[in-house]
């Protein structure tokens, strides 16, 4: 299989990116934000231990964050809201214990108070910034709440890197729509979507996205998960150290 490339004249002027998923880890913390949660659920619900025995990560991705999900769609799948977070834990009580409007209230308080704190960047994501600043404009185009977004980007020292830092709950506009590509394009001095480049984890949002904005886009498939979908991304890569490589040799073949 030859190595992935971008199409033939292609040419890169601006560079936009992600947050969860693609810069930081922002899984890793929420399920470190509910490991700080798990022992207060357990001590005001004790049958809930039993469904623990195979750690709190897997209550986690296999009950608390599916509920939080499905109380998301419910209501439309639009801005993520703290009352998600709520409700996923009122579901967790109802359905493996019994019903506690009070501790799920304190339980949520406390994870939604951690869950900023224990988000990390990915070990590939500073060294790509490094390489990006000095060539290229940046700018980070994140759904999610402003108090999240900035707090885990101020956390992993983000917030200097970027001379844009767009969020979907500050500016009422989301990805995939095109306009918060737009609006990131145009606060980066008007940049040309066809010689911007993104860069994302997420297809439906991010590949879906800049593409219908006339960006060109970047997948990145960390976890090496299959896709067959539209649009396709101009380029797969499963590790941000392999953009740079990749830009260069655009730059070159320019």
């Amino acid at each position: 299989m030859p190595a992935p490339s971008f199409p033939a004249g292609t040419r890169v002027e601006t560079v936009c990116l992600d947050l969860d998923g693609t810069l930081v880890d922002a899984l890793a913390g929420w399920r470190a934000a509910f490991a700080l949660t798990w022992p207060q659920l357990i001590e005001g619900a004790p049958s809930l231990a039993g469904l623990g025995a195979a750690g709190s990560d897997q209550v986690y991705d296999h009950h608390v964050r599916p509920a939080m999900h499905e109380a998301w769609s419910a209501d439309g799948e639009g801005e993520w809201a703290d009352a998600y977070v709520l409700a996923g834990f009122r579901t967790l009580l109802q359905r493996h214990a019994q019903p506690d409007a009070a501790l799920a209230e304190a339980a949520a308080a406390h994870y939604l108070a951690a869950a900023n704190e224990q988000t990390q960047l990915y070990p590939d994501a500073g060294a790509l910034l490094d390489w990006l600043s000095p060539r290229y404009p940046l700018g980070l185009i994140s759904n999610g709440l402003g108090r999240d977004q900035r707090a885990k980007a101020a956390r992993c020292g983000l917030t200097a890197r970027f001379e844009v830092i767009v969020i979907s709950e500050e500016v009422d506009l989301r990805k995939p729509d095109p306009a918060i590509f737009h609006y990131a394009l145009e606060r980066l001095g008007g940049a040309d979507p066809a010689t911007s480049l993104y860069v994302g984890d997420n297809v439906e949002h991010d590949v879906a996205g800049a593409r219908s904005a006339g960006m060109h886009a970047v997948w990145l498939n960390r976890s090496g998960a299959p896709y067959a979908g539209q649009p396709i991304p101009d380029i797969e890569i499963a590790t941000l150290a392999e953009l740079p490589g990749l830009l260069d040799a655009a730059g070159r073949a320019g």
